[in-house]
């Protein structure tokens, strides 16, 4: 909406009225429009309140910014933990491969007495490792007598077995993981048919 004054008239057109008068003269200038011609043409003028409506509306407004308020700090507080509850995945999931190369020396056909000491050594820090991606959420993702799950197992063959029904996992050839409720690499498994 836009306010012309005209020889001391003050009036109230949207710019719509306005390229369309204009078209209209010859000139290209404004012809005198009485105010009440445009009054349907512009918005709707509210009433003088009284303080009290006012003061009313106010804090209805207040109210509603607080709440708004309230639920966004909500909203960047759950963005925030589930930020930092994931931080450490890249880093967890950059450690698996190590862990694996633990799995594999760690063996027990590898055990003879002369390497008894180094065996447990390893176990030890194998262990220390895996106590501190767990206080992180790292968690294992169990295969043994477990039934197969396309979300948590990865079937890199089917094996036929006589005692174990169809859909079972047989055999584990990689651990899978999972940090929080979020699987970050999953098991390789073979499945029976």
């Amino acid at each position: 909406v836009t306010r012309i004054v005209d020889d001391e008239k003050e009036i109230e057109m949207t710019e719509v009225d306005i390229v369309q008068r204009a078209g209209q003269t010859e000139g290209g200038t404004l012809p005198e429009v009485e105010p009440e011609q445009t009054k349907a043409h512009s918005r709707p003028h509210k009433e003088k309140q009284e303080p009290e409506e006012q003061i009313s509306e106010l804090g209805e407004q207040l109210l509603r910014k607080r709440a708004e308020f309230e639920n966004y700090k909500k909203r960047v507080e759950g963005e925030r933990s589930e930020f930092f509850k994931y931080a450490a995945e890249k880093v967890i999931v950059d450690l698996l491969p190590i862990l694996d190369s633990f799995d594999r020396a760690l063996h027990p056909d590898h055990i003879t007495e002369e390497t008894r000491p180094i065996f447990d050594g390893f176990s030890l820090i194998y262990k220390q490792m895996f106590d501190v991606l767990k206080k992180e959420g790292m968690t294992e993702i169990k295969t043994e007598g477990e039934s197969f799950s396309p979300h948590l197992h990865q079937a890199v063959s089917q094996e036929k077995k006589e005692d174990v029904p169809p859909g079972m996992i047989v055999k584990e050839y990689q651990k899978g993981y999972m940090l929080h409720k979020k699987v970050i690499r999953p098991s390789m498994v073979v499945v029976s048919e």
